[in-house]
């Protein structure tokens, strides 16, 4: 009956430590996602930028000349929507930020939990090759804890 238990309590770790490098995986994929997102985003904003500035140096050339004058109401409005565009895209940019730091130190969470579940097999392994019920209790244990400061953040 114990190596029924030992077989069972082998395969759940197993699957816990299947479970966790799925988990590592998903959050590597989605935080590189986020990365270059932001560059993207990063490099629309000096886009923006740029333009916003030239679209202004523009519209004040124009208005100083007597016949620019109406030339300047388009190229004012373009300047404006580029403005608009620069603080759209720093909001965007702002939101991005947080969720990549949340996926960062998520990643860094489970790669730490993985290691400890890791750490608590090779010591239960150590003694004799098959895992008991406080070594298996201690591998839950760093699961549960994982699971709840994942809640946390």
């Amino acid at each position: 009956m114990d190596d029924l238990d030992s077989g069972y309590q082998q395969t759940r770790v197993e699957c816990m430590e299947d479970r966790l490098d799925v988990e590592i995986r998903k959050y590597q994929h989605t935080l590189k996602i986020y990365k270059r997102l932001d560059k993207l985003v990063s490099i629309a904003q000096g886009a923006c930028s740029v333009a916003s500035l030239m679209l202004t140096s523009y519209t004040m050339g124009s208005a100083l000349t007597g016949i620019g004058a109406i030339a300047s109401l388009p190229l004012g409005s373009l300047a404006c929507l580029s403005a608009t565009g620069v603080m759209v895209l720093t909001l965007i940019s702002r939101r991005i930020m947080k969720k990549e730091k949340k996926h960062r130190d998520t990643l860094r969470l489970v790669q730490s939990t993985k290691s400890l579940v890791e750490q608590c097999i090779s010591t239960a392994l150590a003694d004799d090759e098959q895992i008991n019920d406080a070594e298996f209790g201690n591998i839950t244990t760093c699961l549960k804890n994982y699971y709840d400061e994942k809640d946390k953040l």
